[in-house]
């Protein structure tokens, strides 16, 4: 039976197969003596990984002739049979690296294959007329990977980034990882090892307390989703992993998700940890209709996230509609227990667009948050330089910004038992409408004091300071009105600046609604610069917002832990 013959090459007997079309027949030469190949593989339930290599010193094979040609096998028959096998062409790999003289192996994957399928691989190559065959051998497909007791277990970058060839399966890494050098994959071509923008990853990924370090992506334009895992489905679940010095850095001029897990998460993420993001994001979109979703770990998520945190640096460029947090940009599900310690700078891209529409939300924890938010904590800098040169202000008048010491935007849902300890330094140059807060830049529903409570703030240190100019150095200012008439009319602009210590609502509904409810508390005291020329129409809230000691909230053991080592004694 053919299922027993291997290492044809100097038989000269006809091969029974048919590759590519080509009809394979073993050849014995002279030379063919000098020339040697080796073929190992590697098998997953869905894959073969497959190494080659020829030794070819007298240099009669044509350069990428190396083959590779799998067939599935039905091998019904009794060893006395003489009836041939049944063999369907699968896939005929070539290796256009191979031949050469210093025995360089190369590494092809054969995808989308049969769990526990039996396959037949023919490792073959041509010179001149001839064909000449190194090996013939079988390989099975494993059931690795099918359930949370046998995963496919992930010990090498290779291994990694081959983790796309199955989106569906179990994964578990078994050893730290450091894919620095692995440029190929993420520096080049800005790809994720497991996205794209039709790829989702609907598996599930331990990594049993190991890390990945040095992932690097960059890219201009090239994908949707960003960081290590791209898109998360509803199905997908990564957890108890790692990720040190991750490098993200993007440009993009349509709606993209970044983050340094993942760009968009509806599945499962609990007990990640991210060290030392170095994340860039450049925003060159001019629509809100095409908003940039950021985040330090995720981008938007309509999933769950739990016991994770984020440490390192964001830095963004922005034009249109941009949503910026540390840990979050948009939140739409659920997020507990978390942590984002991060550094967040963003500045206008400079324009003279007439028609141009801005806006941001940008928070220490989350852009902006309809889901809930529980027992997190969001602590660093929020350094925010708006300086607008269009001229379309009859739009962007009415389209505010908002800036929060932990979310900028609070669209409804549950913020209960979080904590912020944040610098914020805000600059504008020629803003409209901008909403600061504290705890929340804004809020655009009544607050439900079930669902928005035990908040608090930490001053201890802690700096506002606010500079409002216009390029004549006041932020509102009178100015010249074209009229009918020899004489111009002359009004003052509509910029308008409203802050508060915990949000912008209005000063005696947010008197009265806090003291009712006993809901928020601020430890320490906050020390705040307001440097404007003419504010005469900036709202600003200094009293009555905090009605509790933090002692007296109910609060998580980690949110109280954290609170009791940031206070100054």
């Amino acid at each position: 039976m053919k299922k027993y013959l291997k290492h044809l090459m100097a038989t000269g007997v006809a091969l029974a197969g048919i590759m590519g079309g080509v009809a394979l027949s073993s050849c014995g030469g002279a030379k063919d003596k000098n020339l040697t190949g080796t073929m190992t593989v590697k098998a997953t339930a869905k894959t073969l990984e497959i190494t080659c290599g020829i030794k070819d010193p007298d240099n009669i094979v044509n350069k990428g002739s190396a083959r590779v040609a799998v067939y599935t096998y039905d091998d019904n028959n009794t060893p006395d049979d003489k009836s041939d096998d049944k063999e369907t062409l699968v896939e005929n790999k070539t290796f256009s690296a191979i031949p050469n003289n210093d025995n360089t192996l190369e590494t092809k994957v054969i995808n989308n294959l049969k769990i526990n399928q039996d396959y037949l691989l023919k490792f073959y190559c041509t010179y001149s007329d001839q064909t000449h065959i190194f090996e013939e051998t079988h390989y099975k497909t494993t059931s690795k990977g099918q359930s949370e007791d046998n995963p496919i277990e992930i010990s090498t970058a290779d291994q990694l980034f081959n983790m796309t060839s199955d989106l569906t399966a179990y994964y578990k890494l078994v050893d730290d990882i450091d894919v620095t050098k692995y440029s190929q994959y993420n520096e080049t071509n800005g790809v994720s090892p497991i996205f794209s923008s039709s790829k989702i990853f609907e598996g599930s990924f331990d990594g049993n307390g190991h890390k990945i370090k040095g992932f690097n992506q960059k890219g201009s334009n090239q994908y949707q989703y960003s960081g290590v895992f791209g898109y998360i489905g509803e199905n997908g679940k990564v957890e108890n992993l790692i990720i040190e010095d991750p490098v993200v850095s993007y440009t993009r001029s349509s709606t993209v998700y970044y983050g340094a897990v993942a760009g968009y998460n509806k599945g499962e993420i609990s007990n990640v940890d991210v060290i030392n993001a170095n994340l860039t994001y450049t925003v060159t979109t001019t629509s809100t209709q095409s908003p940039a979703y950021c985040g330090g770990f995720v981008g938007l998520n309509e999933g769950t996230i739990t016991n994770s945190s984020i440490e390192g640096v964001i830095s963004s460029t922005y034009k249109g509609k941009v949503v910026i947090g540390g840990f979050v940009g948009t939140n739409m599900k659920k997020i507990s227990d978390s942590k984002a310690s991060v550094d967040i700078s963003l500045a206008y891209g400079t324009s003279s667009s007439s028609v141009e529409i801005v806006t941001f939300d940008v928070g220490g924890f989350a852009g902006n948050s309809d889901g809930s938010i529980t027992n997190s904590i969001a602590t660093g800098s929020l350094d925010i330089n708006y300086s607008f040169t269009a001229t379309n202000t009859s739009i962007n008048k009415y389209i505010p910004h908002n800036l929060g010491g932990f979310i900028g935007l609070y669209n409804g849902g549950i913020i209960k038992g979080c904590v912020v300890d944040e610098d914020i330094t805000f600059t504008s140059s020629q803003s409209l409408i901008t909403n600061l807060g504290v705890f929340s830049g804004s809020i655009s529903t009544g607050l439900n004091p079930q669902a928005f409570k035990s908040n608090v703030v930490i001053g201890n240190s802690n700096t506002i300071n606010i500079t409002l100019l216009d390029k004549d150095g006041k932020f509102n200012y009178e100015r010249n009105i074209p009229s009918d008439t020899d004489e111009n009319k002359t009004e003052m602009t509509d910029r308008k600046f409203n802050f508060g210590l915990f949000n912008t609502l209005d000063e005696k509904y947010i008197e009265n609604f806090y003291k009712e409810h006993d809901m928020f508390a601020l430890e320490g005291t906050l020390s705040i610069t307001l440097d404007a020329t003419d504010y005469a129409k900036a709202s600003l809230t200094k009293e009555n917002e905090f009605s509790a000691n933090y002692k007296d909230l109910t609060l998580s053991e980690y949110v109280l832990k954290y609170i009791e080592s940031a206070i100054v004694k």
